[in-house]
């Protein structure tokens, strides 16, 4: 189980997608916009959760640091 992205070059489509029984670095698919094959890279970020509803699973949030002492500036305080 993996979550995929892609960007678009040619019609700007970026979107995350999860696969279920995926666990390749790259996979070729269809852009859900323009019908186009794009290459999509796996992401592999703790902070994803996934979850599931009515026996659907996806993705349900990115969870924030835990210790977020930065400014609007970036600057530690």
């Amino acid at each position: 189980m993996a979550v995929y992205y892609y960007k678009h070059e040619w019609c700007g489509m970026d979107q995350e997608i999860f696969l279920e029984g995926e666990n390749r670095n790259t996979i070729s698919m269809p852009c859900y916009r323009c019908g186009r094959n794009v290459v999509a890279r796996q992401i592999r970020d703790k902070s994803i959760k996934l979850g599931s509803a009515d026996g659907t699973v996806g993705i349900l949030r990115r969870e924030k640091p835990k210790d977020s002492r930065r400014g609007e500036s970036g600057n530690v305080r």
